[in-house]
């Protein structure tokens, strides 16, 4: 398994292998020059996948072609996987104003089509009362659809969420796989 990431605001492009190490590797599949190390990077994982066609590092390519004009991906092109606009079916859970959740915690489903359906979880750094819960409905990603408040500070939720690649995510225990996973190759 792979995931894309974005370097810095030129619009490069990396794919990051999964291995057993301690860390990831980015191999850098467009122009590097100017790359630093150390730089922060943020992949932006979305799961809206059906009726898109994308390449190897989750560039929508119906996107591109009407941006561009052209059959060919232009050198640096910028254009997110998933767009910001489209309205998705928002489901909350059974939570309400002055319930306490944290981290972890599923808090909405949300439909990608009548066969998909996405749970949303807090994110590993949250927690706290719930101030607010979007009615059911339809929402874009950039609306917010929860709001917490911890010890006097209050906390907006999207259904969209990013993660630092260089910060693992939290775990209680890593479980060791019973059967080994066939591939075929």
């Amino acid at each position: 398994m792979a995931a894309g990431l974005r370097v810095r605001t030129q619009g490069w492009w990396s794919l990051v292998k999964e291995g057993e190490r301690e860390y990831e590797i980015p191999y850098l599949i467009q122009e590097f020059n100017g790359f630093r190390l150390q730089e922060s990077t943020t992949p932006s994982r979305d799961d809206r996948i059906l009726g898109n066609i994308f390449d190897g590092i989750q560039r929508p390519l119906k996107t591109i072609a009407k941006r561009s004009g052209d059959v060919y991906i232009p050198r640096g092109v910028s254009v997110p996987a998933l767009d910001k606009d489209i309205l998705w079916e928002f489901q909350p859970k059974k939570l309400g104003e002055g319930d306490l959740v944290t981290s972890g915690d599923l808090y909405a489903t949300v439909f990608e089509n009548s066969l998909v359906e996405h749970h949303i979880a807090l994110p590993p750094d949250a927690m706290g009362k719930i101030t607010y819960v979007a009615p059911p409905g339809q929402y874009s990603l950039k609306d917010t659809v929860l709001e917490l408040e911890f010890q006097g500070v209050k906390k907006k939720f999207t259904m969209l969420q990013t993660w630092p690649v260089r910060t693992p995510r939290p775990v209680a225990s890593k479980l060791a796989a019973d059967t080994p996973l066939l591939t075929g190759q």
